[in-house]
């Protein structure tokens, strides 16, 4: 076995571990082109935030100067861009702007930058109010190479220019003639990436709830794009959409990491700033206006999905979803809504989630729960995998049911106190390490701050926690049936979407889009429209100069660390007399958590059971011990006295020890590390408590119900078909490397 413990001092942490007033007061950078409207400490992330506005252009900045200033460096630029219709404007500007810029013109710099940069993060996304460009680096140099890149891609973007109008035709849409046929087909990077995406029902759940709760909101446009509605995007209408949201004045930029950092990125956004004048009229013309709920009664909807199979052979779904708010919400409340997600939807126990599975009407729960990334939150639950269509109403019936009875019966105590101390735990983390500290910092920011208000608002919880916490303490379960019975039994503003299988469907599409080719044809500007084609293929056909690959900065030598970074690992073997290996990694803040991973060798296991491993993790993790310690009391258990556990199976290549130091030699790929891990999070006082719950899983789990395990391969193959029809390209890869190496076999029989 292996143990591997990261946390601070060894888990002999407490959770008021970041008191701030104990530390260093970070230097405050003064700029003469900008001024300060906002300084203060928010403890909650362990920085000092102060926020700027751009004298000139009014556009804000908002910094945060970490104690750890050893983190990654973010910079962030965002810009609210409401869709005005479902043609994508959004989502192809935000591809279209990393083709190429002024000062750098190569066709693909965002992939140039990639191979010779250390970022840790580099991306660009598209929501349905804003469009955000984020990148992370630990390298100082790298740092200030990224930033330029970003900033001259937003604002002197090669898109915008005649000779770059091929790449609208690249990254938006376009008319190829197919060489083997001669019939014409729509093209195009967004067009594809949103065909994929309206062929998965689970996004096109989302999508058609959202047109049907917001049919007063711009929420009601798919900002990607509709695959229907991109091909009728004119180059006036792309570039206006450009002109009109993509202003400094309706920009606001983020800066995380130490002093010079956020100098070198105050200096750089000036600079292009200074190029621009103040425009109120744009971020007033971008202000999200509020939906007001106003329906009478629910809205329904039935509408197809493509399918191969028949529709008295397919599943069908369903989901319901409200719209929770039409004002501005307290965080408070809003801290109070997660926790109720929690108890509703959180677990597989959880009183909502455990009532639909149990009902075995449908193979798995659907829906986001609780969703506040917009202006406005909703809520939405649903099956997947229903096999009679008259089981649909049933499963609504179930739903506002079960909401019922909790209102009546509220929740029990220990229930709401693992809720509490679950999400407690996430608010701390600010989402976990799958992305840089300061991008979550970011990316959670926005929430507020895209709509003109305080940025620290998502950001500080502790006073709004601590209230919940005393009301809990005072009126029970109260405040949440009360949530339940206002925002959800007793509002109307409400949408039931049923979604049925169309073998017809996806045809009916492609007629539908040939029958659009076919009108283009008598379009007047469909000559034009094909010499866009072919120049395209010509620019396709054409490298970059090595003048203009020059352009993209890359690191030098003299740019890099030479001594690299020591990480504070310490190894024990045979740790008091266990036979198991002891690895500690001390964080410098963790927030008071200690993360735990307790891995156990798998390689005995025979090759004909391998397949069996992920429901093996996943009965571990759910079925509980007997009937009175059952799932339900394992989870009120994880939930009560750590920040989760989960249980995974860990693969990778090793290099045998004789031969570890011959770097060079190619291994035949046989020599393999395999571990199931327990993966847990604790406060140091709960260690104990944690390794208990281990112990019990492993050694006294309940691995015989039939039952659960029947539920578990119903969800697992039901996610597993909808990802061979939303991502076939990565069971297509997985085959063709399972034929090549023992590990590509035994990632496919995973």
């Amino acid at each position: 076995a292996i143990l591997i413990l990261i946390g601070s001092a060894a888990l002999i942490v407490s959770q008021k571990e970041s008191d701030f007033s104990t530390w260093e007061t970070p230097v405050v950078v003064d700029h003469s082109e900008y001024e300060k409207i906002l300084h203060a400490p928010v403890p909650e992330i362990g920085g000092d935030m102060v926020v700027y506005r751009h004298l000139k252009t009014k556009s804000e900045v908002t910094t945060v100067i970490p104690q750890d200033t050893s983190q990654d460096s973010v910079f962030g630029i965002s810009f609210r861009t409401l869709p005005a219709d479902s043609k994508g404007e959004a989502h192809i500007l935000e591809h279209s702007v990393l083709s190429g810029s002024e000062k750098y013109p190569a066709k693909d710099p965002f992939n140039q930058l990639l191979r010779g940069s250390l970022q840790t993060f580099l991306n660009a996304m598209t929501y349905n109010d804003r469009t955000v460009y984020p990148i992370a680096s630990r390298n100082a140099a790298d740092f200030s190479n990224l930033m330029s890149v970003y900033l001259d891609a937003v604002f002197r973007p090669r898109v915008m220019t005649p000779e770059g109008s091929w790449i609208m035709r690249q990254e938006g849409w376009r008319v190829d003639q197919n060489e083997e046929t001669g019939e014409l087909e729509f093209n195009g990077v967004v067009l594809s990436e949103m065909k994929g995406a309206y062929s998965d029902p689970d996004d096109s759940m989302y999508r058609l709830s959202q047109t049907m709760l917001f049919p007063d909101s711009p929420y009601r446009h798919d900002s990607g794009g509709e695959p229907s509605k991109i091909p009728t995007l004119t180059r006036d209408e792309f570039v206006r959409f450009y002109e009109t949201f993509y202003h400094p004045t309706n920009a606001q930029v983020f800066l995380f990491g130490p002093s010079e950092n956020i100098r070198e990125g105050l200096n750089q956004a000036d600079h292009y700033f200074q190029q621009y004048e103040a425009r109120p009229d744009v971020r007033e013309a971008s202000r999200v206006t509020w939906q007001k709920m106003s329906f009478k009664e629910p809205v329904r909807s039935r509408m197809p999905y493509p399918s191969s199979t028949s529709e008295e052979g397919g599943s069908y779904r369903v989901m319901m979803s409200w719209l929770v708010h039409d004002e501005l919400m307290d965080q408070k409340t809003s801290i109070a809504w997660t926790v109720l997600d929690h108890l509703l939807l959180g677990t597989p126990t959880s009183v909502l989630n455990k009532a639909l599975l149990e009902s075995t009407l449908g193979e798995d729960v659907i829906g986001y729960g609780y969703d506040d990334t917009l202006m406005q939150a909703v809520f939405q639950v649903g099956m997947k995998g229903v096999q009679k269509e008259s089981d649909l109403v049933t499963i609504e019936t179930i739903i506002l049911k079960t909401l019922a009875d909790v209102v009546e019966k509220g929740f029990e105590a220990d229930d709401v106190y693992a809720s509490l101390n679950t999400i407690e735990f996430n608010l701390r983390e600010q989402g976990g390490g799958s992305y840089p500290r300061g991008i979550t910092v970011f990316l959670t920011s926005l929430s507020a701050w895209n709509y003109d208000q305080d940025p620290r608002i998502p950001l500080q919880f502790e006073a709004a926690l601590e209230e919940l916490k005393v009301e809990i303490e005072t009126t029970g379960s109260e405040i949440f049936t009360s949530i339940i019975k206002t925002a959800l039994l007793e509002n109307q503003h409400r949408a039931i979407l049923e979604l049925f299988p169309s073998a017809d469907f996806a045809k009916q599409q492609k007629d539908e889009e040939q029958s659009r080719l076919e009108a283009l044809k008598t379009d007047p500007g469909f000559q034009s429209l094909m010499a866009e084609s072919k120049q395209l293929a010509i620019v396709h056909a054409t490298d970059d100069t090595p003048a203009v690959l020059a352009t993209i900065p890359r690191l030098q030598v003299k740019d890099l660390d030479q001594k690299g970074e020591e990480f504070p690992i310490a190894v024990e073997e045979d740790a008091r007399g266990s036979g198991a290996t002891v690895l500690y990694h001390e964080l410098f803040m963790s927030s008071g958590i200690a993360y735990i991973d307790f891995g156990i060798d798998t390689s005995r296991i025979p090759l004909e059971d391998v397949y069996l491993l992920p429901l093996l993790c996943r009965i571990i993790k759910e079925a509980g011990r007997n009937e009175y310690h059952g799932a339900i009391n394992l989870a009120r258990q994880i939930g009560l006295h750590t920040g989760g556990i989960d249980v995974v199976h860990f693969m990778t290549r090793v290099r045998p020890e004789a031969i570890r130091h011959k770097e060079r030699e190619v291994l035949d790929g046989t020599h393999l590390s395999t571990k199931l891990y327990l993966r847990g999070k604790c406060t140091g006082e709960k260690a104990s408590e944690l390794f208990n719950l281990f112990q019990m899983m492993l050694l006294e789990g309940n691995l015989r119900r039939k039952d659960k395990a029947i539920v578990i391969l119903k969800e697992m193959i039901a996610t597993r078909q909808d990802t061979l029809v939303t991502r076939g390209h990565h069971a297509a890869l997985n085959r063709i490397k399972a034929r090549y190496s023992t590990h590509g076999f035994l990632v496919e029989e995973l």
